[in-house]
């Protein structure tokens, strides 16, 4: 089970996203905005601001990672 994420977490694809005919690339970060729940499934939505301008949401099933604060500092190679 993936922790949870909170406003203002950043993200990262990690995986095909199933089921969507126009996904986010592999790698994509970006920063949620809001989270909430589909009451009849109880699956979680992650509303994403991905830094490719795009706003598609996460689901709690996509392949996707918090980056922690730590990787955030971390220099680019």
């Amino acid at each position: 089970m993936k922790p949870p994420v909170k406003l203002g977490d950043r993200v990262r694809v990690t995986g095909v996203m199933p089921d969507e005919p126009d996904p986010i690339a592999i790698g994509t970060q970006g920063t949620v905005s809001w989270v909430g729940q589909w009451t009849n499934e109880y699956t979680e939505q992650i509303g994403v601001d991905w830094d490719n301008g795009r706003r598609l949401i996460l689901l709690s099933v996509d392949p996707y990672e918090v980056i922690t604060a730590q990787e955030r500092k971390s220099p680019c190679s």
